[in-house]
């Protein structure tokens, strides 16, 4: 179980948060490692963080997390950092991200934590893979930040967005909250498949916001790169 952080002093990399991270360094030259956490049961509260990423040169580590039961994310600390899981490349950064894989009986994602590879700097974000048995489900959001799992390139970083996969049981995604693959620098989107043996339910949107609960694969506006496949299967 990781629990809340410490309120910044502004002068960390991580935001004293607690948690487990994997980093190359700024001017350092290498690869990150392996984060690997298996468990019965995973719980990332009040803006705790697994973090794998990249600020020199060098590519990210992979973030493995093989669950029992539930893996749960969920929660925001009062200067409002989320509870995630992410694998990056950072502004300066150059190197592929790692992948994020998570294999769980259960998944919950909610009240605006993330589950996200993404590229601020020069190099591909990583795959995230979502194994779940039962239910993943996604719900609410916190002020302006829906609970998401989400692969993109940032505004000005160039690279592909990873491809993201789900399968499960059953998949819920409510309140607002959001599956995405987005390219907003130069690059590709990446593909989203969803394979789901029974029901995937889409519901709602967040309060006092015109975003509704759904899944996009897009490039932005300013963006250069083509948009992924979407595939959906469901009974």
């Amino acid at each position: 179980r990781f629990d809340g952080a410490k309120p910044s002093r502004g002068d960390t990399l991580f935001l004293e948060s607690s948690g487990v991270f994997s980093t190359v360094a700024p001017t350092a030259q290498g690869n990150g490692g392996t984060v690997e956490i298996t468990a019965a049961g995973l719980e990332v509260l009040n803006g705790a963080q697994l973090v794998t990423t990249v600020l020199g040169e060098g590519d990210g580590g992979d973030l493995i997390l093989t669950i029992r039961d539930t893996a749960r994310f969920e929660g925001t600390r009062s200067d409002g950092l989320t509870s995630v899981a992410s694998s990056g490349i950072q502004p300066g950064g150059r190197g592929d991200g790692g992948r994020l894989e998570v294999t769980a009986t259960n998944l919950e994602v909610l009240g605006g934590a993330q589950l996200f590879s993404t590229t601020f700097g020069e190099g591909d974000a990583g795959d995230i893979t979502l194994r779940i048995f039962d239910t993943a489900r996604f719900d609410g959001s916190f002020q302006d930040n829906p609970s998401t799992v989400a692969t993109s390139i940032a505004a000005n970083a160039q690279g592909n967005s990873g491809n993201l996969g789900i399968s499960a049981t059953t998949l819920q995604v409510l309140d607002g909250a959001q599956i995405n693959a987005r390219s907003l620098g130069i690059g590709d989107a990446g593909n989203i498949t969803l394979d789901i043996m029974e029901t995937a339910r889409f519901d709602g949107r967040r309060e006092d916001s015109l975003s509704a609960s759904g899944i996009e694969t897009n490039t932005n506006e300013a963006a250069t790169g083509n948009g992924g496949e979407l595939r959906l299967s469901a009974n």
